[in-house]
């Protein structure tokens, strides 16, 4: 599995739930009563996690995450695990002088949003979480 393609299918999968088609309703019903089809993608987000350093895919991954949960109402599988290393992968990403020029505006401006959208404290909706309590953090 190439972990540079990770971005790519998450912002797919955001697309494909966003659009409001018939083949897409389906779709994104799918994915409301069912988040544990995202499980093997959020596996592979974290399993990859040490190789995720570009600003842009993080940033895609963040935006798209952040879709996904906002438009399904839903946090997705080990929500707290994807986002606790996506603010760390953020972080040594600013701190990696070969970033800089991809640390731009644009990128910092969706990754505010989507931890903003992604915090449920600080959304209107309601997620439910999706997590057993073995697999939650401490």
């Amino acid at each position: 599995k190439k972990y540079n393609y990770i971005s790519y299918y998450w912002l797919q999968i955001s697309v494909m739930i966003n659009n409001t088609n018939k083949y897409n309703k389906l779709e994104f019903t799918k994915v409301q009563n069912n988040p544990e089809l995202l499980r093997p993608i959020v596996t592979w987000t974290l399993e990859s996690s040490p190789k995720l350093i570009n600003i842009r895919a993080l940033a895609i991954i963040s935006q798209s995450i952040a879709k996904i949960s906002s438009r399904t109402k839903q946090s997705i599988v080990e929500h707290d695990k994807v986002q606790r290393m996506l603010k760390e992968n953020i972080i040594k990403a600013a701190k990696n002088t070969a970033n800089d020029k991809y640390f731009d505006s644009r990128n910092c401006a969706n990754i505010l949003w989507a931890f903003a959208k992604m915090n449920p404290k600080n959304s209107n909706h309601n997620y439910q979480k999706h997590e057993s309590n073995n697999n939650q953090l401490s």
